[in-house]
């Protein structure tokens, strides 16, 4: 099962027909189909992504009402997180939801170099040597229904793109599982969304030990309360990982 899920996932950019129809069709903005030289955002658009900028706390990633002089926040350095940092790389707003939404549940995959573009500068800045790129994963089922991971869509290509100087980060898309078929997340707080991802997660055993040694990097499409990154992490931990585990995601609550 698992190395068919593994080809499955090799090919599912392929089979995508917004794929041959970004090929054939003139450039226009991804939201308001607005004509333009590419598939991106027009200018209109683009005014509406927030964008995160410094200062923001070197860990946790949140934006700060000002520079402190170890770039921490009060709340990392009270109870310091087991991720070495978290970016991300807007708000999730209106304009953000409605990329995400296409791009998530609509197999829009001709987004992926645009969530890419903008990934890219964080990715190159949080990559350190001989790192796993470890997307979210889906539990099969899902996977079946929606027939892609957008976020090892997204991971894919970000290792795929990457700075030069970073040859030795591998993309690990089956390093981590989702053994349990959770119930969405929508409309859940804080507490039921750390509920519902408890030991949802696990390593594939496959793989070597080796794994344990390494950094990791975890990508996902969004991140609310943090509570399936942190998830992610823990198993990790709880499975002998010994290095650091950050995380990047296009968008976060806020």
């Amino acid at each position: 099962m698992s190395q068919i899920y593994r080809q499955l996932d090799s090919l599912a950019i392929f089979r995508r027909p917004d794929r041959l129809a970004s090929l054939l069709l003139p450039g226009c903005c991804v939201l308001c189909r607005m004509p333009l030289q590419s598939h991106q955002l027009c200018s209109t658009c683009w005014s509406g992504l927030a964008l995160l900028t410094p200062p923001l706390c070197q860990i946790c990633g949140r934006p700060q009402p000002y520079a402190t002089p170890d770039g921490i926040c009060s709340i990392c350095s009270l109870r310091p997180p087991v991720f070495r940092t978290i970016r991300a790389v807007c708000r999730y707003n209106q304009i953000s939801r409605q990329l995400l939404t296409g791009y998530k549940h609509a197999g829009k995959l001709d987004r992926t170099p645009l969530f890419g573009r903008l990934c890219l500068p964080l990715f190159d800045t949080i990559a350190t040597t001989n790192m796993l790129v470890v997307p979210v994963p889906l539990h099969r089922i899902r996977y079946l229904m929606r027939g892609y991971n957008q976020s090892a869509e997204l991971a894919r290509w970000l290792t795929g793109h990457m700075s030069g100087s970073n040859t030795d980060i591998e993309f690990a898309p089956n390093l981590l599982m989702r053994r349990i078929h959770t119930p969405s997340m929508a409309g859940k707080n804080k507490q039921a969304r750390a509920r519902n991802v408890r030991r949802a997660f696990a390593v594939n055993t496959e793989f070597p030990d080796s794994w344990k040694d390494r950094p990791i990097m975890l990508i996902d499409d969004v991140m609310t309360t943090g509570a399936t990154l942190q998830s992610c992490a823990d198993t990790f931990i709880s499975s002998g990982h010994k290095n650091t585990i950050s995380a990047l995601v296009f968008a976060r609550v806020l």
